[in-house]
């Protein structure tokens, strides 16, 4: 919150004390010793060591040095006892000492403490934190905020939330926005909006009562269709910057509340970063699965599998890296770098193709990260075998990344292993997702998503669960296959060939037909 009397900017509250016992090294260290909290208090046995070089407290003093307007940070932190603290920086050269403190009294006393974060070398991080050592028992009050003697811009964020048959989980996430959004101490970010886009059409109004929310009913064109919608919906309400954020995540509502900060002091060469939030897995909740990624040349995740609990890790996830898009379980953009909108892909690979074409700088920095549940745990034949590979030769057509003969040749490769192990699913499912891709960009428009997903297979819905009877047809679809090998051989070498000899034509129409795919025009037909 900005202090306009001293010009004073908050960036963010170091909160100690976790939501659960299984991410409690997320939030505070403790070294040596026990430590409980009593009241929002933490207290301190006699010996006891804490300190904040954890991922959701630590200072990310290069980012901010390189990212924002701040040139000074300062912290005051309010004890009782008889214990030192220490202001500490950190690097891959190894931890310094900055400051010491030596506190000795029965009532709350406040220290502060001051840094410089300019002209500090990003090939190598530099954090801050505190450290607090108890002689006897001692109490924490309030760890404190990070703050800069600086104004804001003023930012009007639209959080935008994607849903589809996922009522219990989306709005629990809309009530912790709905907590940030409301409290009184955290200033401007008491503007924004949160725009739940329903594509199930399955939420009741009155189960988003919020004066800060807008449950908006929305026809199922995927991902892509209801963040499309958000998008058009935040920049009607002249909303200066946009949060995407997936239904399914686990966020604790503070790193709304530095983002939101963060974005309101970029400097004039970052004010159009998208700000990238890592993914941490629920079921390894301290991992980091990915942090922004490439596409180009070969997908590859950035940060991957980083044990966020480690203090080199930290140092690691701070490090500057190249990144091409983000995911969209959380992602903060400009309001004007979506003047262009999704392009309609339903599922898979939408988010890669937005921040492939949209995205110019990011910023993935420690403290901004939600959990998420892994791919693996959600994938299924129609989106692994359909619209994966659907959407992956779209990219490759948009971004010239192979060439015909090359496209043509791995998947005559894959079709023939596919047949070898008796595939069925992989087989099928891939076979019409080129057969579409191959119908062009007017396809792409003009299906309706809902109806092709039962399509592709009968007995299968819309998650990609299949109903018993499954083995018995696996059963015959194999025979066939072994019936009418030379057949379908015979067709998957005309189907690569036609690959090959029609993939700079149809490259060329992706690319012509962009335009309007991505328009606001074209986004307003479909919904």
């Amino acid at each position: 919150m900005y202090n306009p009397i001293d010009h004073r900017m908050e960036l963010f509250k170091v909160r100690a004390q976790s939501p659960s016992d299984e991410v409690a090294d997320l939030y505070l260290k403790v070294r040596s010793g026990t430590v409980g909290f009593e009241n929002g208090s933490c207290v301190l046995s006699p010996g006891s060591e804490i300190s904040t070089d954890v991922y959701f407290n630590i200072f990310s003093s290069s980012k901010y040095g390189e990212y924002t307007v701040a040139e000074e940070i300062s912290i005051a932190t309010s004890i009782s006892g008889r214990l030192d603290i220490e202001l500490r920086s950190c690097s891959d050269l190894g931890e310094e000492v900055l400051d010491v403190r030596r506190v000795d009294s029965e009532g709350p006393e406040e220290v502060d403490f001051s840094f410089k974060i300019k002209n500090l070398d990003d090939s190598r991080p530099v954090c801050h934190y505190l450290l607090y050592r108890a002689h006897d028992k001692s109490t924490v009050h309030s760890f404190g905020s990070y703050v800069s003697d600086i104004e804001p811009d003023e930012v009007d964020l639209g959080i935008v939330i994607c849903t589809f048959n996922r009522e219990e989980r989306v709005l629990r996430n809309v009530e912790r926005i709905n907590s940030l959004i409301s409290d009184p101490t955290c200033g401007p970010v008491g503007k924004s909006t949160v725009y739940v886009i329903d594509n199930g059409r399955t939420l009741d109004k009155d189960s988003v009562d919020y004066d800060s929310a807008k449950l908006i009913p929305n026809k199922n064109n995927g991902g892509s269709g209801g963040f499309s919608k958000g998008i058009i919906e935040s920049r009607r309400d002249n909303k200066t910057h946009i949060l995407l954020m997936d239904d399914d995540i686990e966020i604790d509502p503070n790193v709304i509340y530095k983002t939101f900060n963060l974005i309101s002091i970029l400097n004039d060469r970052h004010k159009g970063a998208f700000i990238l939030g890592g993914m941490l897995l629920p079921e390894s909740p301290r991992i980091q699965y990915e942090a922004g990624a490439e596409y180009l040349p070969e997908f590859k995740r950035g940060k991957h599998m980083l044990d966020l609990s480690d203090a080199g890790a930290l140092l690691r996830n701070d490090k500057g890296e190249k990144a091409d898009y983000g995911g969209w379980w959380f992602m903060a953009m400009p309001s004007s770098a979506a003047d262009q909108l999704p392009l309609p892909l339903f599922i898979k690979l939408d988010d890669v193709e937005f921040g492939i074409r949209r995205m110019r700088d990011h910023i993935v920095m420690n403290g901004i990260g939600i959990w998420h549940d892994s791919f693996e745990s959600k994938a299924n034949p129609i989106t692994d075998f359909y619209f994966l590979r659907r959407n992956l030769l779209i990219l490759y057509s948009l971004y010239d990344v192979h060439n015909g003969m090359q496209i043509g040749i791995a998947h005559l490769r894959n079709m023939l292993k596919c047949m070898k192990h008796g595939n069925i699913r992989e087989y099928v499912f891939t076979r019409r997702a080129v057969d579409d891709y191959l119908k062009g960009p007017e396809f792409i428009a003009n299906v309706d998503q809902e109806n092709l997903i039962k399509s592709c297979n009968p007995h299968m819905d819309e998650n990609g669960s299949s109903e018993k009877p499954e083995k018995k047809r696996r059963i015959v679809y194999r025979n066939n296959m072994r019936k009418f090998s030379f057949r379908c051989l015979l067709y998957l070498l005309l189907e690569s060939f036609n690959v090959a000899i029609r993939w700079n034509k149809l490259s060329r129409s992706y690319r012509d037909s962009m335009e309007y795919l991505t328009s606001l025009e074209y986004w307003e037909s479909r919904q």
